[in-house]
Parts: C-alpha cells; structure tokens; sequence
C-alpha cells in the first residue's frame, strides 16, 4: 500500500509541475488526433466511415473518460491512477513468480520510480493503457491457470480483446497461451478434455469478437472507399481491396519504416527530415495509384519486402541495429522528446539523467538481462512471462525501437530486475564460495551495463525543433498565428536546416504576400529538405507571382525529374500552360 501511494505521489507531483511545460496543453504529435477522435466518439460521430489508422482502443477509452469531462487534467489524472495500479501489478506479478517479499517490493519499487512510465503517464498516448493492459493479462492468466475457474479466463480473454485493439502485439500471445495452456498435454479424460475446451473458448471467444467487428468496419468501409473517387478502379486499386488491413492500416507505414534501411535511419524525431518524411511515405501509395487504405499499407508492405529481399545484407545489418536499441538505455522519443521533458519538469529531471549510465533504462535493463539469465525458470508463471517478454521483443523488431514501443516490455521484466539486484546483495553478504559465484554475477553484469550503455548522446539543453514546430502548427490553428511564427523561429534557431519550420513560414509569407521572404524561406527548406514535392510546386508558384519565369521552371522540371507519380506530372503540367510556362518534351 505504501508503494502505491508512493507512485501516485511521484506521479501526481510530475503532473502538477507539468502545467507550465511548453507541450502541456497540445501534446506530442499524435496527441491532438487522439483526442480529436475521443470528442467526437462522444457525440457519435466516431467511428466513422473509414478504416481505422490507429488501432481503435485508446480513442475509445479517453472518449469514456470524456464523458465525465473533457478537460485535459482529468484525463491525465485518470492515467496517473492507471499508471498507479501498474505499480502495484507489477508488484503482484513478481509475488507469483518469486514468491518472495524482497522481489515484490522492489519491483514495485522501480515501477513506481520509473521515468519512462512517470513520463507516459502524463501524455496524451496509448503507452500507459498498453502498459496496464499487458499487465493485467499476465496477472489475470496467471490467477486463471491457478484457480482453473472459467470465470478467470474469460476475465483474460476480455483484457486481452481490450489489450489487441489498444496495440496489436497481444496477437502474437493468442497461440503462445493456447499452447501454454495445453501442456503438458492433459491425460486421456473426457471431463478433463471439456474442461479445458471450455477455459479455451472462454479465453478466445472475447478477443475473436472484438478483432471480428473491428475487421469487419475496416474491411466494409475500405470496400465502401471505392465509390469515392474514380482513381479506386485502378487495378493497383483491386489489388489490395482487403489485404493490409486488420486493426489499422497504419501497418504499412510502421512496416517500411521499421524495415527500409534508409527510412529508419531518419525515424528519429530529432532528425530534420523525420517529419516531412514520413508525409512522404504516407502519400506516396496515393501517388502511386493505391487510393483504397488497404492498398495503401499493402503497397508499402510490399515495398519494404521488395527491399529486403533485394539488399539483405543491409536488412540483417538494420535489424542488428534494431536489437541493440532494443536493450540500450537511451530512451528514443517518438512523438516528443522525452529526456528533454526535465526541462520544465523537475520530477522528471531528477527521474532522467546521464552520468556514466543512462538513468534509469541504463541500470534497468542491465539487470533485467542479469536476472533473466540467473532466476530459476521452472514453472508455469516464469514459461508465461518469459514467453510474452520474447513476443513483445519480436513485434518491437518487426517494425522500429522507441522508448514507447518497448515500455510494456522492459515493465513487465521488472521482476527480474529486482532478483538481479537481490542475487547480487545475498552474494555479497554470503562466504568464499558466494563471493566466486558474485564475480560471475557481476562480470555479466558490467558487460551487460557497457552493451546498455555505449556510445550515449549527451542530454538535451531544451526542446527539439520538431516540438517547437509542432507547437507553432497548433497554435497556427487556434488562429494565434503570432505565437505560431515564434515557434517556427525558435526551431529554426535550434536547427536553421529544419525544413518544416522553413515551409511554415513560407506557407505563412506567401497568405500575407511578401513573397519574397517566402521565396527565401522556401529555397532554405528545399535545399535541407529537396525531394518535398509539394514544397516545390508552392515555391514555383511564388516565383510565377513574382515574374521569375526561368527560376519556377527550373523549379518544376526538378519536381519532374524526382517524382514518378502521374498525378504530380499532370499537376505540374496544368501549372505550366497556365503560367505560359515551356515544359517540353515533359508537358
């Protein structure tokens, strides 16, 4: 009890110190669409009539909150208390697996100190609601295998249909439980074989009829997107009518940018170019010919297996890349700068910090690989928990590493985190022959905090670009264009070559027709930034405005030269007679 009033004090404090923080109101950058959905699930207008891009399950649960109220505070409180009740899960699952005081106490006691989950505990993100869901199920499966009630599995099943829509990774636990629960395979008995026919309908039958009626809304209103537009009787078009699509059909695009080699090397929120290249990746199906959103994610599924195939060397060498991201303690931000949130925040400075070590995924992990490899195995509860640790490990590595993705991972390892530290106290406290087996504890563990550790980036002074930018396109659309500008310039200030900024303000210049500051904006950005088509053809569009003929079609033969897509070149061309601009042999 102490320790969950611990964690919610530390959390509730972060909270409160958080309301004067730079992204408090806005979110990161999925945050706004996120509550956008939740509003208007409210009022019925979600789901609507298209495919999910996002698996579902968040949107739902903030849109339940709103029905008590819509203001951002209470819907953080309510993840503060979520947040709150993983602590203690966490607790709950080291007891089962350990028995042991020592090992429940501390495992709760580093959930609770935990930055990254302090951190998403305050963000408009599905990582806590992941988190709280993983964990219930491992409990809950747990107490189901003990108590052998039916009543527990369907509990199970119904947390895991909650977990699957919420993020998908529970779809790869589905077969690895049925085949937990059915070994050692049951003695010959009729009442023995229905019984367990029946935990394994009551565990099944929940998750198969969420995953039904999400597939079937996203199957229905994909079919249901051809009748809009002409483009969807293409044959790329007919090609993808279902596939590619099951809970959100997002999959594509997290696919290839967890695969494509040089797609993952700017899929990092701090590059300059992360932005406005996943806008890129995101349309280009659409350039393509794919306008049905199923095509559109098997387009880049396919893309990125054409990539494997066609470099495999290279694969294998990103998904080396992969797996030690995956055990380091640099926390990789994905929708927000996570280490630089101790800026405004002093509970998260003090619960982030690098001096030697990067505290606290930097310690943390080190110890949970220490633990796994030195915790007795036997048993049903450690085959369930070290089972679901190496399926979320693979769903991370089939798409990208961030310190998001990897949270529900590294949370539910905590309990063998917490039997490293305790093995290594006990040896330590014990004779000669104790003392041996610690410098074999301790070797590992040194190896395994130098792997974590190596080559760390230094912390952050302040907030990246990207949020500075992300900042100013909010405020741009509560029409306090002002502030928005400010924040375009800070992130310039941070990263002159951030091209978004450039275009922003360019985009901002060119409403108020001084074009030639838009100009200068645009040639900045396209020169960091030089394959962003649309950017382009708006600079070719000032340059006309300003009588600068040679310049725009020099522009437009670029767009030309780089883009395949038939759409751009009939766009360039109607942009080119319009203008008495010469186009050929292109137009």
């Amino acid at each position: 009890m102490m320790l969950a009033v611990c964690a919610a004090s530390i959390r509730a404090l972060a909270l409160w110190d958080d309301g004067d923080s730079l992204l408090y109101r806005v979110g990161g950058l999925d945050a706004p669409q996120y509550l956008d959905m939740a509003r208007r699930f409210t009022t019925g207008a979600w789901p609507d009539d298209k495919p999910f891009f996002w698996a579902p399950g968040y949107s739902v649960f903030l849109g339940l909150l709103m029905q008590i109220s819509e203001s951002l505070s209470w819907l953080k409180v309510a993840q503060v208390v979520l947040g709150t009740a993983s602590c203690v899960l966490v607790g709950v699952l080291a007891a089962r697996l350990f028995h042991d005081a020592r090992v429940t106490l501390l495992s709760a006691a580093f959930a609770a100190l935990y930055g990254p989950l302090v951190y998403y505990d305050l963000q408009i993100s599905p990582a806590t609601l992941d988190v709280f869901l993983h964990l219930l199920l491992l409990v809950l499966l747990l107490e189901a295998w003990s108590r052998q009630r039916v009543g527990w599995w369907c509990a199970a099943g119904v947390v895991a249909a909650a977990s699957a829509v919420t993020r998908g990774a529970v779809l790869l636990l589905l077969p690895f439980v049925i085949a937990w629960m059915g070994w050692p395979p049951p003695r010959i008995d009729g009442r023995v074989l229905r019984s367990r026919a029946i935990q394994l309908v009551a565990w099944l039958a929940p998750v198969c009829l969420v995953l039904v009626l999400v597939a079937r809304h996203n199957i229905e209103a994909d079919r249901a997107w051809g009748g809009k537009t002409r483009a969807a009787k293409s044959s790329t078009q007919a090609a993808g009518a279902t596939g590619g699509l099951f809970l959100s059909y997002n999959l594509g695009v997290n696919f290839a940018l967890g695969n494509v080699p040089a797609l993952h090397a700017v899929n990092r929120v701090e590059h300059p170019q992360c932005l406005l290249d996943y806008k890129m990746l995101v349309f280009k199906p659409t350039f393509a010919g794919a306008v049905k959103p199923s095509a559109q994610s098997s387009f880049l599924v396919n893309e990125a297996l054409t990539s494997m195939r066609s470099h495999p060397l290279e694969w294998l060498q990103l998904m080396g890349r992969k797996a030690l991201e995956l055990v380091q303690g640099e926390e990789i931000s994905r929708d927000t700068s996570i280490e630089a949130s101790g800026t405004d925040n002093r509970v998260l400075d003090a619960l982030f910090w690098k001096h030697g070590i990067a505290f606290p995924s930097g310690l943390l992990i080190p110890l949970t690989l220490l633990g796994i490899a030195l915790a007795p195995k036997r048993g049903k509860p450690h085959t369930l928990l070290l089972g679901a640790l190496a399926l979320q490990a693979v769903f991370v590595l089939a798409f990208f590493v961030t310190t998001r993705y990897r949270l529900a991972l590294w949370t539910s390892a905590m309990p063998y985190a917490a039997y490293a530290l305790i093995a290594l106290i006990d040896a330590a406290r014990s004779g000669p022959r104790e003392r041996a087996r610690l410098f074999g504890m301790g070797s590992l563990a040194v190896f395994a905090l130098a792997v974590s550790n190596g080559g760390l980036a230094p912390e952050p002074a302040t907030y990246a670009a990207f949020e500075h930018d992300h900042l100013g396109a909010m405020l741009e659309k509560e029409g306090k264009t002002e502030e928005a500008i400010e924040h375009w310039k800070a992130a310039l200030a941070l990263d002159p070559r951030y091209a978004q900024a450039h275009f922003q303000l360019a985009n901002y210049h060119t409403k108020r027709e001084d074009l030639a500051t838009a100009a200068a904006h645009y040639d900045a950005g396209l020169q960091a930034a030089p394959a962003t088509y649309a950017a382009r053809i708006a600079y070719a569009a000032v340059l006309i405005k300003q009588a600068r003929a040679t310049e725009a079609t020099d522009q437009l033969r670029r767009v030309l030269e780089q883009a395949s897509s038939s759409r751009i070149h009939m766009t360039v061309c109607m942009m080119a007679k319009r203008a008495n601009l010469d186009l050929r042999p292109d137009c």
